[in-house]
């Protein structure tokens, strides 16, 4: 779909309280096999027999959406890092920590947070990694 721009906060506001977007979308396009692809269809014969030009894929930056996403909701300050990281980061830490320890260390590391992120609100960038692959058939 075209204008993420749009689309996004539109998106995002139709969100239930605490709902979340999640999207995966290609963005192979600054690949070989990709310029290859926009190359050859833009050779004769294949450029007068195609009914019109194929689009560009409408998707955006990972700092774009970011940036985007961010302008819709942001977190309030750092003690929201704190509780978005103890979902799934700050668990293998407690794990390995007795439990009379577990307050201390998420106090410092609360501490710790609002120094460094003292912006609020703030934006908290958390990247994720997708791949995918097949085997030979």
């Amino acid at each position: 779909m075209p204008d993420h721009h749009r689309l996004l906060p539109r998106l995002f506001a139709r969100l239930a309280p605490g709902g979340r977007i999640v999207t995966q979308l290609p963005s192979n396009d600054d690949s070989v096999a990709h310029d290859a692809l926009v190359a050859l269809a833009d050779e004769e014969p294949f450029r007068s027999a195609m009914a019109k030009r194929v689009e560009d894929w409408p998707t955006l930056s990972a700092a774009a959406y970011a940036q985007l996403l961010w302008s819709v909701d942001e977190l309030p300050d750092a003690d929201a890092v704190v509780e978005w990281m103890k979902g799934t980061t700050v668990v293998p830490y407690l794990e390995r920590l007795p439990r009379a320890q577990h307050a201390p260390f998420l106090q410092r590391y609360t501490s710790a947070l609002r120094v460094a992120m003292p912006d609020k609100p703030l934006f908290f960038g958390f990247k994720r990694t997708l791949f995918a692959a097949s085997s030979a058939a």
